[in-house]
């Protein structure tokens, strides 16, 4: 097949840039069961690269006849060789107000409060703020519960939301750390009361410590990375045995070879 036959639709790339004067471009609809009411509803994808962050994936579900609706950012590119991890005085507005891109793969945690969020397996565009904006919503979603079920627990909890809630008038410094497995999150280091759409951060940021790490074995078995032993049986005998999977890049080995 030569170039000039190939379609113009299949010449454009996958992953295409972000832009402001058409939003709707790039969009992919498809009809999608509803989890909650089992009826159809939609889903919205967009494949495109976000400045700091490469290729991701922008999903959003909606439905119409109960009104459930998410929405979900994954990482869509290569993935790196060594983790990444950020660490962020926060002293003023501005720094409550950088912005990140997070990964599904990547922990947040205040060293102050003794407090530390696992991978959710769901990416987010935020800022430091709705980061801790996000874990006080997370505490408060049951509280009414508790407050009758678990009187103590919901006490203590009240008492944590409020040091939460203390951290953002900036009365004392505290660090925020995010650590990203991908190496591709990342943290927009001049901060902005205003963002439209991403703003590029300058070369050097005294507010902010970055550590390359190269990731554990356990850390390359939670991204799916490692080779996964399942228990089988032999289809030619029947006798138990493992069956050994890694994901690989086909295209990698052909050209090491």
């Amino acid at each position: 097949m030569t170039t000039e036959s190939v379609p113009e639709e299949a010449k454009k790339p996958l992953f295409v840039d972000l832009n402001p004067d058409s939003p709707e471009e790039g969009i992919i609809e498809v009809e999608s069961l509803c989890s909650n009411c089992e009826d159809q509803g939609l889903t919205r994808l967009m494949l495109t690269r976000i400045p700091f962050f490469q290729e991701v994936i922008l999903s959003s579900f909606h439905c119409d006849h109960c009104g459930n609706e998410n929405r979900h950012i994954q990482h869509g590119g290569k993935i790196q060789d060594k983790g990444i991890k950020y660490d962020v005085a926060i002293r003023t507005n501005r720094d409550l107000n950088r912005e990140v891109v997070k990964s599904e793969f990547a922990t947040f945690s205040i060293p102050q409060l003794d407090f530390e969020q696992p991978a959710t397996k769901q990416g987010d565009i935020t800022s430091i703020e709705g980061l801790i904006d996000g874990v006080i919503r997370g505490l408060t979603q049951e509280q009414p519960l508790r407050k009758t079920l678990q009187p103590e627990l919901y006490k203590k909890l009240e008492e944590f939301i409020e040091k939460l809630e203390n951290l953002k008038t900036l009365k004392e410094t505290f660090h925020i750390i995010v650590e990203m497995l991908l190496s591709h999150s990342d943290l927009l280091k001049m901060a902005q009361t205003e963002l439209k759409y991403f703003t590029l951060a300058p070369e050097k940021d005294a507010a902010t410590t970055v550590t390359h790490y190269p990731r554990t074995h356990e850390q390359d078995v939670f991204l799916g990375l490692a080779v996964l032993s399942i228990p089988t049986n032999c289809p030619n005998c029947n006798a138990p045995c493992d069956t050994k999977m890694k994901v690989i890049g086909i295209l990698d080995v052909l050209l090491t070879n």
